[in-house]
């Protein structure tokens, strides 16, 4: 069943007063010639602890197995040193990862903010393509002084979170780097705390553990009780537990899609996700057109 989608969020995302969460869960779906698609984090960890001595890999896979990834990486990071940004080179930007369905339809949307979290620039080579909005689409990192641009500009934008893979000294993946950045980019998480305030957060494949993000939106919610609900999509079904403590907690509304096994054994097949947006997608479109009949911008 695909989800069933708010006619508040529909509105937003007809405005553009909607920020995109791309998460993990988007990137999945990009394919190279070989067929391969980016790891998720903790499978890239993972791999990362054969080139570790059996006691240091040991360490990490039980940090895995707790789904302590920061603590992880923050290991890894120290056991390879400079080998280790060579790795995520070579996991996220090398293989030449193809926009996936999925791309399309966020592109479609045409939101105003992108926020990611993301190592890759998938959704960067779609949206500036010679096919679509060639050019239009300016990125921006955490570390950038002039993210405040971002707030009252009119073009097309993607907020990199944690970086991208092609610059690897603002790239954010281990726990000593969440820290320094907390401290020196403190300017930047109150952009994010700004459109928080004037926007509506639509999280899509994005798994809502970043620890930052989650204090910036469980202050958000304590400051604001009355605010508008932002969104997540969620792999489903979602329990009743779960989504008070996200409409409580965190002010975010799930929005569950179907998820069946997958093709090979072990995996999951997440198409509803994609399937949704794409009905998504003409419901936003035929209320940007209503809108432009009757100027309520």
């Amino acid at each position: 069943m695909t989800i069933a989608w708010s006619n508040d969020l529909i509105r937003d995302l007809a405005k553009r007063r909607c920020v995109i969460f791309l998460g993990a869960g988007v990137s999945a779906n990009a394919k190279n010639d070989k067929g391969t698609s980016p790891p998720l984090w903790d499978a890239f960890l993972e791999a990362a602890t054969k080139r570790l001595t059996s006691q240091q890999a040991a360490e990490v896979s039980q940090l895995i197995a707790a789904k302590d990834l920061l603590s992880a990486g923050e290991r890894v990071k120290r056991y390879l040193g400079p080998l280790f940004m060579g790795m995520v080179q070579e996991a996220f930007i090398n293989p030449k990862f193809r926009p996936a369905e999925i791309h399309k339809h966020i592109l479609r949307l045409d939101p105003r903010i992108v926020v990611t979290t993301n190592f890759d620039k998938v959704y960067e080579s779609l949206a500036n393509s010679p096919d679509e909005l060639a050019g239009s689409l300016v990125t921006k990192n955490l570390s950038d002084i002039d993210l405040t641009a971002v707030l009252r500009g009119e073009g097309r934008s993607i907020i990199r979170l944690h970086g991208t893979a092609d610059r690897v000294d603002d790239l954010i993946l281990a726990r000593s780097d969440y820290a320094k950045a907390h401290v020196r980019m403190r300017s930047s998480y109150e952009v994010l705390e700004a459109l928080a305030l004037t926007h509506t957060f639509f999280f899509v494949g994005y798994s809502l553990r970043d620890p930052d993000l989650q204090l910036i939106l469980e202050t958000h919610a304590v400051k604001h009780p009355h605010a508008r609900y932002h969104y997540a999509t969620v792999p489903g079904p979602a329990d009743s537990m779960q989504v008070d403590t996200y409409r409580d907690v965190l002010r975010v509304e799930l929005l569950p899609y179907t998820v069946v096994p997958g093709s090979n054994p072990g995996t999951q097949d997440h198409s509803d996700l994609t399937k949704s947006l794409g009905e998504l997608v003409p419901l936003v479109e035929n209320e940007r057109d209503a809108l432009r009949t009757s100027l309520e911008w």
